[in-house]
């Protein structure tokens, strides 16, 4: 009955944010264009948030659900989970006298000399925009008299850019965590502060909902603070992932009309033709029947469908959490997880996959999106979204732009080829329910030992993040007056940073929204300068009506299911886990990618040999561990 409630909550939620926009488009921001969750005419989606682009497997990185385009992995911590000790403690931190400027909102505490902010995707990559970063930077410094320095990381090199500064003592300030798995390494280690002590008196603090402020809460110590909070609500985009499939081909071979569910068996025979007949039927030569790379993400639906539920394919691989059982388990234990190693290897061994396609990183599927010759996808969700990619291919050849502005009435024609172009839909077959799993929460940013002044380092971020709306805007948008213009409307406009280039002004991409009331996502819509608001709003309006309709369907349907953010790292609270992490995803990526490519070797003596192994290292103890510390029993799988 609770979780039903919580559905009808999260679907009268949506309806309330149906006609706002979501979070603007990190990377080329397109001309007459509105800020929304979809990928923005004229560009290509959103960068901002996505896994890590490194090869498959990647067990460092979750991809964050409350930005765009992705709507995956949000935050929501239970905090009466046990968990192993950690041995650090934060160093003392004498209270200093206020400041240059009136940011601090907390007495104990003045302002740090000095901060350092380590990400990725501020003002886009790296190498991106540094005069954006530079005036960014320094205008803040100047306004509140403490050196700010944004440490960008390149997205393709943050985990292992992160991992080898912690290893060489050199990884401190402010870090993104980029999810809860990550965050949960740091602290097993040491090498995170505890912050609810240094913050227990900073006023802005207290402004965030209070399960905002516990969600990184580990035995009554919070060690995060959250990137924004989308309390459980999907914002704009889809509240799920889905399987995306070229419905105008899908027409033109003659298939039945594709709705919110597809059967394996009917999507086998849809890519099957696809390769079979793409050349002759379909007239696209070098045609991609599905693409599965960027990690287990790209095979979410294939595995939900047949009862291997992953709950967080990125970081948890086989093991996760069941819904259905209420317990963690080995999902590669399920008879389903066989079953769907043995689908997927059909496409490989055919040809109807690239033989690369294991090794494809995010960026790689993206390129091949933009080629406009795939026929399928799981990546975020397909027409509005990543489906844009090949969108801009597909816009360019029938009417010369990517621009909607300039065709047509500037929305019709636009909605219109997106229609004709892209299906979503979720795959069943074993399973039929609980498809995907949304979770309320955020990103987080860690505290991390070593740091000079931690206290007024925390209290300051805390301040620069939430202490105001302007300040807000400033570290998830731009800098107000500058980049960003508050209009009479209630609208904002995003202006050209050099308009003689079409480059407008980018993302600070620090913050995000803060659900329901304190910046929430209904508030906030901005429009790039030049923009046609009217048109703009039409096709914006369009997008979020067929995410909400599909969304609502989904959660009415029991497809959709919410869940807390910490069961996803539930395999954490096993010390024997932790111990040898580093072995068991080894056998569970070789169990899985050995079992896609691989038809000389069969599943059942994979599955042999990935028992032996995991036993060996004591799997058995990470099944009771992990269960036993959230009051769980797994008494039906065993590694012996």
């Amino acid at each position: 009955m609770k979780k039903k409630l919580l559905i009808v909550l999260l679907a009268v939620m949506m309806v309330v944010t149906m006609f706002a926009a979501c979070k603007p488009a990190e990377s080329s921001v397109p001309e007459s264009s509105v800020e929304s969750s979809v990928p923005v005419e004229s560009s290509v989606p959103d960068e901002t948030s996505v896994p890590d682009e490194t090869s498959v497997p990647d067990e460092t990185s979750v991809p964050d659900e409350t930005s765009t385009p992705a709507e995956s992995s949000v935050v929501e911590t239970s905090s009466d989970a046990t968990s192993t000790e950690t041995s650090s403690k934060p160093e003392s931190s004498t209270a200093t006298k206020p400041g240059t400027s009136q940011i601090g909102s907390n007495p104990d505490y003045g302002l740090p000399k000095a901060i350092t902010i380590v990400q990725e995707m501020h003002f886009g990559d790296s190498s991106e925009n540094p005069e954006q970063k530079k005036l960014w930077r320094e205008t803040l410094s100047a306004r509140y008299g403490v050196d700010i320095f944004e440490d960008c990381i390149t997205k393709t090199e943050v985990g292992t850019v992160l991992n080898a500064r912690l290893a060489a003592g050199e990884l401190t300030g402010i870090v993104y965590n980029y999810g809860w798995s990550r965050m949960f390494d740091w602290y097993n280690e040491g090498a995170v502060y505890p912050i609810d002590e240094y913050l227990k008196n900073n006023a802005t603090w207290k402004l965030l909902p209070k399960e905002a402020r516990e969600i990184y809460k580990i035995n009554n110590q919070i060690w995060a603070v959250p990137w924004g909070w989308n309390a459980g609500l999907s914002g704009n985009s889809m509240a799920m992932w889905t399987q995306g499939l070229r419905a105008d081909w899908v027409k033109k071979l003659g298939f039945d009309e594709i709705g919110p569910t597809l059967g394996v068996d009917k999507f086998k025979e849809i890519i099957t033709a696809f390769g079979d007949k793409g050349k002759s039927d379909l007239s696209v030569d070098g045609i991609i029947p599905i693409v599965i790379g960027g990690g287990l993400y790209g095979l979410w639906n294939i595995f939900t469908a047949f009862d291997a539920f992953i709950f967080d394919p990125n970081s948890s691989s086989g093991y996760t959490y069941n819904p259905d059982t209420n317990c963690f388990e080995d999902a590669l234990l399920r008879d389903g997880a066989r079953q769907a190693i043995e689908y997927i290897r059909y496409f490989y061994v055919n040809g109807y996959t690239p033989k690369s396609t294991f090794d494809s990183g995010f960026a790689d599927i993206r390129n091949q999106l933009s080629t406009a010759k795939v026929g399928s996808f799981c990546l975020y969700q397909a027409r509005y979204n990543h489906g844009g990619y090949s969108m801009n291919t597909l816009l360019t050849a029938k009417y010369g732009t990517t621009n909607p502005d300039l065709i047509g009435d500037g929305y019709t024609e636009w909605i219109k080829l997106y229609e004709e172009t892209w299906i979503d839909t979720q795959l069943v077959g074993l399973k039929d329910k609980g498809l995907y799993a949304n979770t309320a929460g955020a990103g987080g940013y860690c505290l991390m030992v070593g740091t000079p002044q931690p206290a007024e380092t925390v209290n300051f971020f805390v301040d620069l993040m939430y202490s105001s709306e302007n300040a807000w805007i400033e570290c998830y948008w731009n800098l107000l007056d500058i980049a960003i213009i508050r209009e009479s409307d209630g609208t904002y406009t995003r202006k050209y940073f050099d308009e003689a280039k079409n480059v407008f002004y980018q993302n600070a991409n620090l913050a995000q929204v803060v659900e329901t009331e304190l910046y929430p996502t209904r508030n906030y819509t901005i429009f790039n300068e030049k923009a046609d608001k009217s048109k703009v709003l039409k096709r914006t309006n369009a997008t979020i009506a067929y995410n909400t309709a599909l969304s609502q369907a989904a959660m009415a349907a029991g497809r959709i299911i919410l869940l807390p953010e910490g069961y996803k790292a539930c395999q954490n609270y096993s010390s024997t886990y932790v111990k040898h992490s580093g072995e068991i995803t080894n056998y569970q990526s070789t169990f899985l990618y050995d079992g896609f490519m691989k038809s000389s070797i069969t599943v059942d003596k994979l599955f042999a040999t990935y028992k032996k192994n995991m036993a060996a290292v004591g799997g058995n103890n990470v099944l009771k561990e992990a269960n036993q510390a959230w009051g769980w029993v797994n008494d039906y799988q065993s590694y012996t």
